[in-house]
């Protein structure tokens, strides 16, 4: 088996002669993996003491983690939200991704709204 870089930013996994394309997003706690077309999430468990999403990690903005579009807001302006909860849909590759609050917090502003396309790195929400 070897693994090479795709040129969109996921990875390609060479068996023999076969080739098969993958792409991880991550989301909070929840990895988004598609595998030759299936999509799969997986739940990372939370790591007792871990102090992520935090000041140093950007504080309450939100990104995304590739391109896609906005599918639904989950949450507007001014909304109490809690760590983890989802604040907007976002589709990519045949996914769909939760993003979710980093922090608890209340939803500042939301930068984005359904339809939009998004590119990876762009901003999407500040929640502090």
């Amino acid at each position: 088996m070897r693994i090479v870089p795709a040129p969109n930013g996921g990875t390609i996994l060479v068996l023999g002669d076969e080739r098969i394309t993958t792409h991880v997003v991550r989301a909070g706690n929840e990895r988004h993996v598609a595998v030759g077309g299936d999509a799969y999430t997986l739940s990372l468990p939370e790591k007792r003491g871990s102090k992520r999403g935090g000041a140093a990690g950007g504080g309450g903005d939100l990104t995304a983690q590739m391109p896609g579009q906005v599918r639904e807001l989950l949450a507007a302006e001014g909304d109490a939200v809690e760590r983890g909860q989802p604040i907007l849909l976002l589709e990519a590759m045949k996914m769909e991704i939760r993003v979710t609050a980093p922090i608890a917090g209340t939803v500042k502003r939301l930068l984005v709204k359904a339809g939009d396309v998004v590119e990876r790195g762009q901003r999407l929400a500040e929640i502090g």
